[in-house]
């Protein structure tokens, strides 16, 4: 083990290259810095910089002033800055169309779309519907098979197998996080039952 770095983030405390291999890479990164940065500096005697997108040697004047560069220019010769401005920007346009329809829909109707919005969250996260929900909910009294508690204003947590996925019933929140920290499974459950019954 004394062959490898420690590592906190590591299961077994160790960093999984060892203390060779680390200094291999590391004298090759170094390395490979040195050689850009004089290559880039043999360049900056012509007024040459070599675009950081498309790799392409270009004047000084291709390349957006910045102060804070070595060279007083930006990374990306003009054409690629635009071009990643123009991807940036249409993205970003694309992202508010989205987000000011949303808000639209909910302005209009906001019973309607929150039911929308939970529908879809049942969906994708359970694999049932807002109806198979309410119904269950209906079966259960509103109440959290569990303890008893009433939904009231708060919705009931849909509680699922970890491991299969299938739906088990409706829990309130406090519920549904204990059987989670439990392990999700009897064995757990049962453990903690006989805990609480020794005490």
């Amino acid at each position: 083990m004394d062959a490898f770095h420690a590592h906190a983030g590591q299961p077994d405390g160790r960093h999984p290259w060892c203390k060779d291999c680390r200094s291999v890479l590391g004298k090759a990164e170094r390395l490979a810095k040195n050689q850009h940065a004089l290559r880039a500096a043999e360049l900056a005697k012509d007024g040459l910089k070599a675009c950081s997108s498309c790799g392409q040697v270009k004047d000084f004047e291709d390349f957006y002033r910045r102060s804070a560069s070595p060279t007083g220019r930006k990374s990306q010769c003009i054409a690629c800055y635009r071009d990643g401005q123009r991807e940036y920007n249409a993205t970003e346009q694309a992202k508010r169309r989205k987000h000011a329809e949303r808000a639209r829909r909910r302005a209009q109707d906001p019973e309607r779309y929150d039911r929308s919005l939970r529908a879809a969250q049942f969906k994708s996260k359970y694999g049932i519907t807002l109806a198979r929900y309410e119904q269950m909910l209906a079966d259960q009294g509103s109440c959290c098979a569990v303890c008893g508690l009433l939904a009231g204003d708060r919705a009931l947590q849909v509680d699922h197998c970890h491991t299969t996925g299938r739906v088990r019933g409706l829990l309130c929140r406090k519920c549904n996080s204990g059987i989670g920290m439990l392990g999700d499974s009897p064995e757990g459950v049962q453990r903690a039952l006989s805990y609480l019954l020794r005490t």
